[in-house]
């Protein structure tokens, strides 16, 4: 079984100059915005908002791209496309799903990090 976290947190490492209480701040704050941004794109989701899904898709992008956190974040740019033209909108339930499952690990492994 490979020890590989699904994450690197090399370049928010460098952001904080190495200072291991900022980077327990930053893994916080990705903790704490993270999970309401996927389910504010769920319920968007659910009532075809597909402007506010794109919005947060966007959002959750950026942060998912933070920690190089690349299939999601593939997944997040397509979510963030697919909602902003409307098109082949069926996809998203099953990338969200997929970005939910790994974000699970992700979020399992940060915490630890945060011990």
């Amino acid at each position: 079984m490979s020890n590989k976290k699904p994450f690197n947190l090399t370049n928010i490492i460098n952001a904080v100059g190495g200072d291991r209480e900022s980077l327990k701040e930053m893994i916080k704050i990705f903790l704490d915005t993270l999970p309401p941004l996927i389910s504010e794109i769920k319920d968007a989701l659910d009532k075809k908002d597909w402007q506010t899904v794109a919005k947060a898709a966007h959002s959750a992008k950026s942060n998912i791209n933070m920690l190089e956190i690349k299939s999601s974040f593939a997944k997040m740019k397509e979510i963030e496309a697919l909602a902003k033209a409307k098109e082949k909108t069926e996809k998203i339930p099953l990338l969200l799903e997929d970005i939910k499952t790994e974000m699970e690990k992700v979020f399992e492994e940060l915490r630890k990090e945060l011990e």
